[in-house]
């Protein structure tokens, strides 16, 4: 039969005949990405993520063209007795000093609110072009300014404990270097002029996520070593030789280089989510050149140290590799069911790097080889080569095989059982999703945070545009008269929770003497600090908005579903638009996110086990490959739903990413066992096929394994997760190929032959 690899190999027998040409090829990769490297940038993709044709994005694409998330404030939260004056005092004085940072544009205090009451042209009575008293006011008392209709508790807690300062920054909060300028000058004033007796540290998403960013920034290159570390010492574990590990890391290095340069020069940015590709790149690209060195070695000391003999390799090898790189591959491409703009990147990126796994185990691995020989490398064979440790693993791979052999039809029936009813317990797994899962509660923007949600109102803003406009003359009043019923319907059903609209303004107009008039109102919005004008009304001033701030632990997306159905109901008449704000875009589209990447992750299982079957050309292949690698899938689903823990997004990922890496020990023990058959009885041949792939599929499992398990101690619990989900799905999918594939196997191969199978594997299985 053909090639299971659909002829990809012939690639590594190119650099075989001209290994000189492999060796200038793999120099020159390595350079370009080394280019590329230099150039690589990192960014937030935190909105992309949720970016996609959904009525969500299309309302928060909305909000953010009218007005300004809310979500985006930059908070300074400060803890202190405000109820004695001279605290006050000290807050003015902080807040004054952060305001002349270069960093900083303007910022917004309480104490703002009794400077907003001298807003030109404002004056008590219906004489709006007054000029303002010539004295100055003094600040009003702390409690005063608590119960101030434009506070609620956002800008100074009632307990009067905790004040936030709010900053509008200079420059581009988007940008994570304009962030760092910003973080790093408060940091400063706070050390050096932070009066005695505040304590105070920066909150805001913005500023949460700047510190996701540069923490695996710092992490990347440990991570990768402490990988690349894992890997060598794997490597010397199988190989019992330091000089085998060496030629074994070649791949790897140049794997990981290679992706980062291609991302750089592709004009793509490191983000987030493509922080955790280089270190699955990596445990790949070691799993691959494992298999290759582990059955190179005795081709060539056969061979008496011949370059050439690498060809037996490349067609033994390279088939189920190259077939093993498409289904993680197929894994990768099947995230373009999600939804998501950033999801489908990473796919997309994901898959190219895979395939760059595989040109480099058929280009530079050959390269490696011919320079390691002729700088000396003896390999030796397989009997005196293998590890202590490695000859164990084949005993207990072939013990293993033999016992499941012999019971091969009560193991199928288990194994098939265990299938449908872990299968029904995955079903009953919940998504869900935080901002806030990617930051450790350890960490002082997480206390600040919480800070935030206990004394200042809540983390999320919840932005509603109403149809109410206030845009023709003659009109506002009773545009007012509408709002005042929404806000007074709303604040009912949401009682305690921090609400703002223009009726907000209104209130606070007419505890100070004076009425309310559309010349009034627009002098105050246009000198508003933008934090309160983007929550009471749209940038252009003619339509009117309403804000309502809930906490992390209340449920966003039916909060926001009440908000509009109350706001409706008040308004006689349907919503021209949705409520928005980052909280609620997360809310709405995140689970739907994590169902769509549960349907991916069972098209990577269908799709790998079809294209298996297909590369075998045997139908049989389909449910003998699909079985092993449903298990794993829906053990860690059904693990979830026993511990009520919620799928999220960086497990969903790690789950379908690892299915794809871990189908790589299916292909190999299966074409293993086919090759096995043709001069072998069934029995024998799946015996001899659990010894001859059995250790490097443990060995393999522990790079992968080991090779992640630095990210478990990862900064952000997001990377964590991903890692701990990834790993346990590989684990188990070691356990579904050792534990169950061997008897799936028997079963096929224990019927009798009915011709002599002349065909190979690769080519001519030399």
């Amino acid at each position: 039969m053909g090639s299971i690899g659909f002829g990809a190999e012939r690639l590594g027998l190119l650099a075989v005949r001209c290994p000189w040409l492999a060796v200038a090829l793999t120099l020159c990769l390595f350079a370009v990405s080394a280019a590329g490297l230099l150039q690589l940038r990192f960014t937030d993709d935190l909105r992309r993520i949720f970016a996609g044709h959904t009525p969500a994005w299309a309302a928060y694409e909305r909000l953010q063209a009218s007005s300004s998330d809310l979500s985006d404030a930059i908070l300074l939260i400060v803890e202190g007795d405000f109820s004695r004056a001279e605290i006050l005092d000290d807050l003015s004085a902080l807040a004054d000093r952060i305001a002349a940072l270069p960093s900083v544009a303007r910022v917004t205090t309480v104490l703002s609110l009794s400077d907003f009451g001298e807003t030109p042209g404002l004056t008590a009575g219906p004489g709006f072009e007054a000029e303002p008293e010539a004295e100055a006011r003094s600040p009003p008392p702390a409690a005063r300014l608590a119960s101030h209709p434009l506070n609620q508790g956002l800008l100074l807690s009632q307990d009067l404990s905790f004040a936030a300062i709010a900053i509008d920054p200079a420059e581009d909060p988007a940008e994570l270097e304009a962030l760092r300028r910003l973080r790093s000058d408060v940091a400063s004033i706070l050390e050096t002029a932070a009066p005695a007796s505040l304590t105070a540290a920066l909150s805001g998403l913005p500023i949460a996520r700047s510190l996701v960013v540069d923490a695996l920034v710092r992490e990347q290159p440990i991570l990768l070593g402490l990988g690349l570390a894992v890997g060598f010492l794997c490597g010397v574990l199988l190989l019992g030789r330091l000089a085998d590990a060496v030629v074994i890391a070649v791949v790897p290095l140049f794997t990981v280089a290679a992706a980062y340069g291609a991302i750089a020069l592709s004009g793509l940015e490191m983000t987030v989510l493509l922080n955790n590709l280089p270190l699955l790149i990596l445990a790949l690209g070691f799993a691959n050149s494992m298999h290759l060195v582990y059955d190179a070695r005795r081709r060539l000391h056969d061979a008496d140290y011949a370059f050439a003999a690498l060809r037996g390799t490349i067609l033994k090898i390279g088939p189920p590799c190259a077939l093993s790189v498409f289904t993680t591959m197929l894994a990768f491409l099947s995230f373009e069911v999600s939804g998501s703009e950033a999801i489908r990147e990473f796919g997309r990126v994901g898959a190219v790097a895979v395939f760059g796994v595989f040109v480099a185990c058929m280009v530079v691995h050959p390269a490696a080889v011919f320079l390691a020989l002729r700088m000396g490398w003896r390999p030796l064979p397989t009997e005196l080569g293998d590890s202590r440790i490695a000859r164990r693993f084949q005993d207990v791979s072939g013990r293993l095989a033999s016992g499941l052999f012999d019971r091969r039809r009560r193991v199928a029936a288990a194994g098939l059982t265990l299938i449908l009813g872990l299968g029904y317990g995955s079903s009953q797994v919940i998504p869900g999703f935080s901002l806030l899962e990617e930051i450790p509660q350890e960490s002082q923007i997480y206390r600040t945070s919480q800070a935030v949600e206990t004394h200042l109102g809540g983390l999320h803003p919840i932005q509603l545009a109403l149809p109410i406009f206030f845009s023709e003359p003659g009109d506002a009043a009773e545009a007012l008269a509408r709002l005042r019923r929404v806000h007074e319907a709303v604040e009912a059903a949401f009682p305690g929770r921090p609400l703002l609209s223009a009726t907000s303004v209104i209130r606070w107009l007419e505890t100070e003497g004076v009425s309310a008039g559309e010349t009034t109102l627009r002098g105050l919005f246009e000198r508003a600090p933008p934090q309160l004008r983007d929550a009471v009304v749209s940038r252009d001033g003619g339509q009117a908005m309403m804000t309502l701030w809930v906490r992390e632990r209340d449920d966003v997306r039916a909060a926001a579903a009440r908000f509009e159905t109350i706001a409706a109901a008040a308004l006689g008449s349907e919503l021209q638009g949705q409520a928005s704000g980052l909280a609620v875009l997360s809310a709405r589209v995140a689970p739907d996110t994590v169902e769509r990447l549960q349907l991916s992750l069972i098209l990577a299982a269908v799709g790998a086990a079809a294209l298996m079957a297909l590369a075998f050309r045997r139908s049989v292949v389909f449910p003998l490959c699909l079985l092993p690698n449903l298990l794993p899938v829906l053990a860690v689903g059904a693990l979830l739903a026993i511990l009520a823990v919620e799928l999220t997004l960086a497990t969903a990922l790690a789950m379908t990413v690892a299915l794809g890496i871990a189908v790589d020990d299916t292909v190999h023990l299966t074409s293993a066992c086919i090759e096995a058959r043709r001069s072998r009885a069934g029995r024998a041949a799946v015996i001899a096929a659990a010894r001859a792939v059995g250790p490097v599929l443990i060995v393999t499992t522990l790079v992968l394994t080991f090779g992640l398990a630095p990210a478990l101690f990862s900064w952000s619990p997001a990377t964590a997760a991903f890692a701990a989900f990834a790993i346990a799905t590989i684990g188990l999918a070691l356990l579904a190929d050792l534990g169950l594939l061997p008897a799936l196997l028997g079963l096929w191969l224990a019927r009798p032959r009915r011709k002599p199978e002349r065909e190979t594997i690769a080519g001519d299985g030399a």
